[in-house]
């Protein structure tokens, strides 16, 4: 069994709309929520390079169709969400937050304890859980951000996860995202042949 099918099927939902913002040269980052039952509600995927606050979160929480219980409902999102987002989430008053990999630069979880407004609907934070799934996101991340040019932060993520870094850096310099582009590589094509060089750095 591969490493993407090891994947629940709400992650998977999550990493093929990361992977869709990924190549279309966007940040990588997708977000789905879930309804008390488990059943994915909405979907969504960064659109920063077209609207500064088109965030992946944002546009999952956007979609939630009015009949939803909130208060009972989760968000599942590939990255930390950033200040703007986590404000997002007290507003949507959602129960439950699932990251698959923390932020060391935006990632403002902790907001939700900063004040007596936020703290006053209750959001569980869990995750990262799965160190595969982990590293695939940090890596998308900086092989982006070492692609387009950003550095800003760099320290931040070698401190959180090195290895991640490094790979992504490698990756950039060997034209991964050209290839992958090339080929018509699926989601699950790209995660598996990151996540197989997680396995080859054990």
């Amino acid at each position: 069994m591969s490493n993407w099918q090891q994947l629940d099927g709400v992650w998977q939902r999550v990493m093929t709309a990361a992977l869709d913002a990924y190549v279309n040269n966007c940040i990588p980052i997708g977000a789905a929520v879930v309804d008390e039952h488990g059943g994915v509600v909405a979907v969504g995927r960064n659109r920063f390079s077209q609207d500064r606050i088109a965030h992946a979160e944002t546009e999952a929480l956007r979609l939630v169709p009015a009949s939803v219980n909130r208060k009972t409902a989760a968000l599942y999102t590939s990255m930390e969400p950033c200040p703007m987002c986590t404000g997002a989430i007290r507003i949507m008053q959602l129960k439950n937050l699932h990251m698959a990999a923390r932020d060391p630069a935006a990632g403002s979880t902790g907001l939700l304890q900063a004040s007596s407004f936020m703290r006053r609907f209750e959001c569980r934070v869990a995750g990262p859980a799965d160190p595969v799934l982990e590293f695939v996101n940090v890596v998308l991340m900086l092989e982006h951000r070492t692609r387009t040019g950003h550095q800003r932060w760099r320290q931040e993520w070698f401190d959180y996860l090195p290895g991640a870094v490094a790979t992504g850096e490698q990756l950039a310099a060997e034209a991964a995202f050209a290839g992958w582009l090339e080929t018509g590589s699926s989601s699950a094509q790209i995660y598996d042949s990151i996540a197989a060089r997680y396995a080859a750095g054990i």
